[in-house]
């Protein structure tokens, strides 16, 4: 009930922000809030479509023009398509400068795009979107909870544990953070040991000591490989911990409907990537459906328990006869 409400005042207050910034004309009003509705009803493509409209018609202000593109890319994020969410963001804030709606969304869609880089194993890119990330949102830990983890994956320890510390000490009680930074933390002891060598040997009673030599004659030691290192389940590919763009926001309640887990899923006690972990669905898993708030679908495990988890990374499975 409380997010029903929250969705009513978002729309009310929409419609009267662009009852002030918008010109008088019907069709620009009309193409954003049919865009609106498209979005609330999870029809991206025609949120899009409707935005775009309103974008082309060249007659809005520069205040709702930039609401328009920021809308535009909450629907093309949500449709995967991650580099014109970006276009979008960056439209918004030339037109509103510090614009912190417009800031957050961009924020979130270069996470998403890294994430989706390092399935591909692309992993520069990835570190290049989580740099832009941490830079457009010093104070948020996702970025560098995902950053530090891809570190780990590729052998760099000390960055990892860098931008880990930072993550924990923004969010202490994220429960996925503390296992990684151990991790991290025995990494980099190890590769700080292998990087000074082994310890010289003391010679024993009776045995002569070992010519002293110069800094200049000592070998130069082989570099060392670290040894591979095991990773805690991967965070930077746990789909509830993406967070869902601001925007437009739809929220149903109906009858109970079967689904199954894309991939292992974190299940949140909040329609809200801020809300704690309380299981993680395994890649498969069967659960009940019956409602649906700010992108984040409400399902009843087996055991009778209730938890969230971000609609995209659970598909509906045929209707019972």
């Amino acid at each position: 009930m409380v997010e029903r409400r929250r969705a009513h005042l978002l729309a009310a207050l929409t419609a009267a922000m662009l009852a002030v910034v918008l010109p008088v004309r019907a069709d620009s009003v009309s193409d954003v809030h049919t865009g609106n509705a498209a979005f609330g009803e999870g029809r991206y493509e025609a949120a899009v479509d409707a935005f775009t409209r309103a974008i082309l018609a060249g007659d809005l202000s520069p205040e709702a023009m930039a609401i328009t593109f920021n809308n535009r890319g909450v629907a093309y994020s949500e449709l995967g398509d991650y580099d014109r969410a970006i276009q979008d963001y960056a439209q918004a804030l030339k037109l509103v400068p510090g614009d912190p709606t417009a800031i957050k969304n961009m924020r979130i869609a270069h996470i998403r795009r890294a994430t989706s880089e390092t399935r591909l194993g692309e992993q520069d890119q990835a570190l290049a979107d989580y740099d832009r990330a941490v830079e457009l949102d010093p104070s948020h830990p996702l970025a560098y909870l995902r950053r530090g983890q891809l570190q780990l994956e590729r052998g760099n320890a000390a960055a990892a544990l860098t931008d880990l510390t930072r993550a924990q000490a923004l969010d202490p009680a994220n429960a996925d953070i503390g296992p990684l930074l151990a991790e991290a933390q025995r990494a980099a002891a190890e590769q700080a040991k292998l990087a000074a060598g082994p310890a010289p040997e003391t010679p024993g009673p009776g045995q002569p000591a070992p010519p002293a030599t110069t800094e200049r004659s000592q070998p130069t030691p082989a570099p060392t490989v670290p040894p591979s290192l095991p990773t805690a389940p991967p965070v930077a590919a746990a789909p509830t911990a993406v967070e869902p763009a601001a925007g437009p926001v739809s929220e149903s309640i109906g009858p109970e409907r079967r689904y199954r887990a894309l991939s292992d899923v974190n299940l949140r006690d909040g329609p809200s990537n801020d809300a704690a972990r309380i299981d993680t669905l395994a890649q498969g898993t069967e659960v009940q459906v019956d409602g649906e708030s700010l992108g984040w679908l409400r399902v009843r495990l087996p055991d009778q328990r209730y938890g969230y988890v971000y609609k995209r990374w659970l598909e509906p499975l045929p209707t019972q006869p």
